[in-house]
């Protein structure tokens, strides 16, 4: 069986850069997600 590999590129959902823009995201919530949690353990002092 051969394997069908033909999707990877070009794929209609990717596109260039576009991890980098996947990448920015997930930065940008672990940034307010470690804001919330400092505050929490400021709370508990």
């Amino acid at each position: 069986m051969e394997k069908d590999t033909d999707w990877t590129y070009p794929y209609q959902n990717n596109y260039p850069g576009d991890s980098k823009n996947e990448h920015r995201t997930l930065e940008t919530a672990n940034v307010l997600i470690g804001e919330s949690e400092i505050g929490q353990q400021n709370e508990n002092l």
